[in-house]
């Protein structure tokens, strides 16, 4: 089976919790699962919670580490940051034994000089968001100079000094901090697909935050395309088994969105929900962390957008909205798509009390 997950709003809609989801349905002993990161960067923070633990995923596969025959590949339109990646697989030590994660050889690097870029870019003018993970410098630099930007190929070949002086001369020639880009992990042109009985594309961010077609362009969207775009492409480009491919938009049961691009905010959904959200904070160069009422026309928006012809919406955050409120986001989304994966919380919103509602789950 192949699963396709993409987020429909301004990112944060919970696709770490889907894609968990789904592996907690398919990654059994007698079978192998690859989850696939097919855009965005290492800036995701995808969120799971396992045996009230709580796991961060920005570059491995969200939940991948609690299933042993599960592995990772991370496409040629992620942009990397090895460092990062060290990091995140050791605070993940304390899981038991978890699949491969492979790289491909053609993904970008965000190398600490692009970081430096967005930052002082970001302090220069602070109306242009950004998260600061050099996401968007690495994007430009690649576009102005093609192959002179780091891939992952390049970290153990003999160029990575070199093409590392050059980018620092070029973007940050005051700025001479050194990083180690050892990486550890498995670069690949690409896994043998024939060895996995279920594949499942993760995305990152969101359509309403597209570089092509987000919402308050060029300025408030990410450097990335966050359509399923680039899922479509790998499975054209490495011949997919035939199989029937499962495309599942998410959304949270309202909207939220980081920073000063356009957005509908309702400040009494914000003062309620926003201590909820311990990974998403005020502070930082993105800004304020807003709610607002799900709007129809945003929905509509989003599934207008080439390449998010999803089949169904999966509903994360149902349980942090009093009942009558889940039953209207509801309503308002099956108007457009039927909602067919269990939502946390569903079952509990015809209930009066919504202090009996679980725990929230979400990324």
């Amino acid at each position: 089976m192949i699963y396709i997950v993409c987020d429909l709003g301004f990112g944060d809609s919970g696709k770490g919790t889907i894609v968990d989801y789904l592996l907690s349905k398919v990654a059994r002993r007698d079978n192998r699962t690859l989850v696939i990161r097919y855009c965005g960067g290492y800036q995701a923070a995808h969120h799971t919670v396992h045996n009230g633990i709580r796991y961060r995923y920005s570059q491995i596969g969200s939940g991948s580490l609690n299933y042993p025959n599960v592995d990772t590949y991370i496409g040629p339109r992620f942009i990397v940051s090895p460092e990062h990646l060290r990091r995140e697989a050791k605070q993940n030590m304390n899981h038991r034994e978890s699949g491969h994660t492979f790289i491909d050889s053609h993904a970008l690097v965000a190398t600490h000089y692009a970081r430096h870029l967005n930052k002082s870019s970001y302090h220069k003018n602070d109306s242009i968001a950004t998260c600061g993970a050099g996401i968007g410098a690495t994007r430009e630099y690649w576009l102005k100079y093609g192959q002179d930007a780091l891939y992952i190929k390049d970290i153990a070949g003999p160029l990575l000094p070199e093409k590392l002086e050059l980018m620092r001369q070029r973007i940050c020639p005051t700025y001479n901090e050194q990083i180690d880009y050892h990486i550890g992990f498995g670069v690949v042109g690409m896994p043998v697909l024939q060895n996995y009985d279920n594949i499942i594309f993760e995305g990152s961010q969101g359509v309403l935050l597209d570089e092509n077609y987000g919402v308050g362009a060029p300025d408030h969207v990410t450097w990335s395309t966050t359509t399923m775009l680039h899922a479509y492409q790998l499975m054209d480009i490495y011949n997919f088994p035939e199989q029937e491919v499962r495309k599942i938009g998410v959304l949270r049961s309202y909207h939220t969105r980081h920073g000063s691009g356009p957005f509908q905010e309702d400040e009494e959904l914000t003062t309620r929900l926003a201590p909820l959200e311990v990974d998403n904070r005020n502070d930082g160069p993105q800004g304020k962390f807003r709610f607002g009422k799900l709007q129809p026309n945003l929905i509509e928006y989003a599934l207008s957008v080439p390449n998010t012809d999803v089949d169904e919406i999966a509903v994360t955050c149902l349980d942090q909205l009093m009942p009558e409120e889940a039953m209207e986001s509801l309503k308002i989304i099956n108007e457009f798509k039927p909602v067919k994966i269990e939502s946390w919380g569903a079952e509990a919103c015809h209930k009066k009390d919504s202090a009996t509602l679980v725990p929230p789950l979400y990324s």
